[in-house]
C-alpha cells in the first residue's frame, strides 16, 4: 500500500496515543503547532459517524489515516499526486478509489512512499490532509467557526476515500447530500447550510 505521510517530517509518529485511537481504526496525526486548536476525540467521532451513515465499518486490521497539516505540506502534495500547483483544503488518498491526475505528465508505477503503518500489521483504506491554515481562512470568510469547517472537510475528505466524488453534476449532488446528512447527523440544530 502506497500513501504520503510518511514524507511529513513534522507528525509525531512515535507517540503512540497521537497515533492509535478507537482500536486501531482511525490513526490521527496532528501537526504540533495546530495540537491546541485540534481536538482528536472529536476527529474520531466525526469518521464514526461518517462511517456508521454510509453503512461501513472498518474490520480489523484496517484503518483510516487522518492529519491535520500546514499549506506547504498539502501544496506539495497537491502538485505532487493531482498535478495542481496551489493549496486545497483537503486531500483525500484512497486505496480503494483513485483519483483523478490533471497534471501533464502523472507519475508512472506505485508512489513511493508507503502510508504509515502504526504498528502491528494493519492496512490502509486512506488517509485524508487537511491543511488547517486553509479550514481557517476559509471559516473566516464563511464567518463560522473553524472546528467547523475541519468537520465539514474531514466528512467530505472521507466521503472521497469511499468512492463519493464531484466531476460531474449528478456526483456532486449525491455527495453534497450525503455530506449534508452527515453534518445533520453531527450538528442536529439544523447549521448545515445547502
Amino acid at each position: 500500500m502506497r500513501g504520503i505521510a510518511n514524507q511529513t517530517k513534522f507528525l509525531k509518529t512515535d507517540l503512540i496515543q497521537d497515533l492509535l485511537v478507537n482500536e486501531d481504526k482511525f490513526v490521527i496525526q496532528v501537526y504540533p503547532r495546530f495540537e491546541r486548536f485540534i481536538s482528536t476525540t472529536v476527529l474520531q467521532n466525526v469518521v464514526s459517524v461518517t462511517l456508521r451513515s454510509l453503512k461501513l465499518e472498518l474490520t480489523a486490521g484496517f484503518y483510516l489515516g487522518i492529519i491535520i497539516g500546514d499549506n506547504k505540506t498539502i501544496k506539495d502534495l497537491n502538485l505532487r499526486y493531482r498535478g495542481l500547483d496551489e493549496i486545497t483544503d483537503v486531500l483525500s488518498f484512497s486505496t480503494i478509489h483513485q483519483g483523478i491526475y490533471y497534471g501533464v505528465n502523472p507519475p508512472k508505477g506505485e508512489f513511493p512512499i508507503d502510508f504509515p503503518n502504526p504498528g502491528r500489521s494493519l492496512e490502509p483504506v486512506g488517509e485524508v490532509i487537511i491543511s488547517y491554515p486553509q479550514a481557517k481562512r476559509q471559516a473566516l470568510e464563511a464567518n463560522r467557526p473553524i472546528n467547523e469547517e475541519v468537520v465539514t472537510l474531514l466528512v467530505h475528505g472521507t466521503l472521497h476515500i469511499f468512492g463519493f466524488d464531484h466531476e460531474n453534476k449528478n456526483d456532486e449532488k449525491t455527495m453534497v447530500d450525503k455530506q449534508n446528512a452527515i453534518l445533520t447527523e453531527i450538528y442536529p440544530i439544523n447549521q448545515v447550510e445547502q
